[in-house]
């Protein structure tokens, strides 16, 4: 039976004013950068964005919701919670077809395009039927509860945020760099290869490389695997929006992973039965919980970019549904768990460490002891099946299933023992234990910009102190204390992990952001419960008061370091996209083509070095071969490229380890490999020699004596500390040595 009229055009009018909540926070967020005649087109350039980018990452994502509602039909077709679970499983069964699917060639060359769109158009197909049908058996839905209103802000941040091109923020991510180093650059290097496979000369290509893989079905959607003819293509052609749809689906992922633990609050809810009004209850605390994990910085600045820890903590949402939800049996209950653990693990390794001990509390916990042992083979099984394929992988690859961990159990692969422990130095900290406590706890660090690496970054702002406070409230009433205890202990395994077992970093930490929104969430629970033992009516008011206050001044903390981002560099590339960095802004300008020779180069003069090579000048030609030196970003470059990261063997560093005294064999040795130019990076060659990062091979003595030797200068760039070299000829009669 229908809801009257009146019912209905309410919760109409309530979603709508949510909407519309996001939207004016949105519009000023998107004209930061701009002047005044130009300001409108900010909002301009997000609607065109979000039809483009975001439909694209909308559909990859929801596609696979479809595949997981068809899984689950059939495995726990007795559960209320099935749509919520679809949300979180399905974006990690997407994440292990397109792994597959990349792995085994289909995504990559021009027809990776059609296998990309049919893939995603049949999960499509399989979301419509249930939806037909849902909408045909149960019209009437209930309405978002008032506290979605807490979400509109960190919902404006992060998207707004989503649609810059990468390289442009954040300071704390060294401008995404990350991101143009491996997560979207190797995405469109397989695209351009063969198949998704390990890179001798990126080390990164040897983790699993589940998010990528999304990535990389993006880019194939997008013709990344069309031969580019010495033009940008895929990822970043045009306006970049196959790489903005990559900076989307990260953001859509955080926006599941709210919506999933604002269910977690209902179930916890609805299972203690909480108060005649219970499931009102639960879900505007739900609310709270979504909007405190939507708001925090931390999560704003990772969902914002190409990077994978908002799979994870989607995933990790997702696992204490499952865990949680009493009409599922223990077997499927242990099978979901593990599935989206398996899949975690699959987007980011250190998932296991991070998620995996409150998951598996959770899981154990809710059932009892008799039947632990058939829930945990099947979980673990589970588990195996989703992260067994990049096991696989990388043991046929390298002969070592987890390169480049454990290199002393199977062996370094391709790597020399100075690699590994330069590469294991750089990945664990060496600081005495009571130091790496005092990193955590640190109200001051020595991380980058001089930010405390632990709890206390700025971009965690409150959040931990804030969910400790949470526990101990949720502590304090009987239905949520067992699961404040459960996120208290998996909370301090993985802090214990962060100090025994990792770099110490604060950005490692983010998974840690779902216990503690989820025991902010719990904390609003007991405060709305009139049943909560020792809770006055003034504290419970007081209470609710500080904790809708506080995902509104995570937000508005994160929005006020976005519009300072974009601010410190002077203007917004918002409307422009990835054109500027690539040079395509200039190719397709009617202007640009029209102009002669001397005003173009008059031009070129003043764009970045990738756009200068890309549009051919100093002389680069179409076929020629550039050579990164320092540089590990070869995002933007449209030429045939050679590279290689810090921790792999370059070309050039080989050459001196073979013939140290020789430096035009250095020169001989990259001429060999075709290479016309070679593009340096004094800065980022100087930070990782100063971190001790740096092959000692590329010391700055042999780099000097190579490019006296060797190179020829082109163009210098005095801002970003790069230069482009000619590879001169070194052979008497002028021709290139071979």
């Amino acid at each position: 039976m229908l809801d009257p009229p009146a019912v209905r055009r309410g919760k109409r009018l309530r979603l709508l004013g949510m909407i519309t909540l996001a939207l004016l926070a949105g519009i000023p967020l998107s004209m930061a950068g701009l002047d005044d005649n130009a300001a409108i087109l900010g909002p301009l350039a997000m609607a065109h964005i979000t039809l483009t980018a975001g439909s694209l990452a909308a559909a990859y994502a929801l596609a696979g919701v479809g595949l997981a509602l068809t899984l689950l039909r059939f495995i726990a077709k007795d559960s209320p919670n099935r749509p919520w679970l679809a949300l979180a499983l399905g974006p990690g069964l997407m994440l292990w077809v397109s792994h597959g699917l990349g792995v085994l060639g289909l995504l990559s060359g021009p027809s990776g395009r059609w296998v990309g769109l049919a893939t995603v158009a049949l999960g499509l197909v399989l979301l419509a039927l249930p939806v037909v049908e849902a909408i045909r058996n149960r019209p009437n839905l209930k309405p978002p509860p008032w506290g979605g209103a807490l979400w509109a802000l960190g919902f404006a941040v992060m998207f707004v945020a989503a649609s810059h091109p990468p390289g442009v923020l954040w300071a704390s991510e060294a401008r995404g760099y990350d991101s143009l180093s491996y997560h979207l650059s190797l995405p469109q290097e397989w695209a351009q290869g063969d198949r998704l496979w390990p890179l001798a000369h990126n080390v990164y290509s040897y983790l699993p490389s589940y998010v990528e893989a999304g990535f990389l079905h993006l880019g194939a959607m997008v013709g990344a695997g069309e031969p580019g003819r010495g033009v940008p293509v895929g990822l970043v052609a045009g306006d970049g929006t196959g790489a903005i749809a990559c900076h989307w689906l990260s953001g859509i992922f955080s926006l599941l992973s709210a919506i999933v633990l604002a269910r977690v609050v209902w179930v916890v809810a609805d299972r203690a039965g909480v108060a005649p009004a219970g499931a009102r209850h639960g879900s505007e605390a739900g609310a709270i919980a979504g909007a405190v994990l939507l708001s925090t910085p931390w999560v704003l600045v990772v969902s914002s970019l190409a990077y994978n820890e908002s799979a994870v903590n989607l995933l990790f949402a997702g696992a204490l549904l499952a865990a949680l939800d009493a009409r599922l049996a223990p077997t499927t209950r242990g099978v979901l768990a593990g599935l989206m653990v398996g899949a975690a693990c699959g987007a980011k390794p250190t998932a296991l460490f991070l998620i995996g001990p409150t998951v598996a509390l959770a899981l154990l916990a809710y059932m009892p002891p008799r039947r632990w042992p058939v829930a945990v083979l099947a979980g673990c099984g589970a588990g195996l099946l989703m992260i067994g394929p990049f096991l696989i992988r990388n043991w046929l690859a390298s002969g070592n299933p987890v390169f480049p961990a454990a290199t002393a159990l199977w062996g370094h692969a391709p790597w020399s023992a100075e690699q590994v422990a330069r590469f294991a130095a750089a990945h664990r900290e060496s600081a005495p234990l009571l130091d790496r406590v005092g990193l955590l706890l640190a109200s001051t660090g020595d991380g980058l910009g001089a930010e405390p690496r632990g709890i206390f970054h700025t971009q965690w702002a409150a959040l931990f102190p804030a969910g400790a406070i949470g526990l101990v409230l949720a502590a304090t009433f009987r239905p949520t204390r067992g699961l404040a205890l459960i996120l208290a202990g998996g909370t301090l395994a993985g802090l214990a992990w962060w100090i025994t077992g990792s770099h110490c970093q604060s950005r490692f930490l983010l998974p840690l952001a779902v216990p503690m929104a989820l025991a902010l969430g719990l904390a609003a629970l007991a405060a709305y419960s009139r049943t909560g033992a020792g809770w006055t009516r003034f504290a419970r008011r007081l209470a609710l008061i500080i904790l809708m206050a506080l995902p509104l001044v995570l937000a508005a903390s994160a929005a006020t370091r976005l519009r300072s981002e974009i601010n410190r560099q002077g203007t917004s590339f918002l409307p422009d996209g990835t054109g500027p960095f690539t040079g395509d802004r200039l190719r397709l300008s009617p202007i640009f083509q029209a102009a002669d020779e001397l005003s173009k180069r008059d031009v070129l003069n003043d764009v970045n070095p990738y756009a200068l090579i890309n549009l051919g000048g100093g002389g680069v030609g179409p076929a020629d071969t550039v050579y990164l030196l320092g540089d590990a970003t070869p995002l933007f470059l449209a030429r045939r490229v050679l590279w290689a990261t810090t921790w792999d063997e370059s070309i050039l560093a080989r050459s001196i380890g073979l013939a140290p005294d020789d430096p035009a064999a250095w020169g001989r040795a990259l001429a060999a490999r075709g290479v016309d130019f070679v593009l340096v990076s004094f800065g980022e060659l100087d930070r990782l020699r100063r971190s001790g990062w740096l092959d000692p091979r590329l010391s700055p003595e042999a780099v000097t004596r190579f490019l006296q030797t060797c190179c020829q200068p082109v163009r210098a760039w005095d801002d970003s500390g790069q230069a482009l070299f000619r590879l001169k000829p070194l052979s008497p009669g002028g021709e290139r040595p071979l």
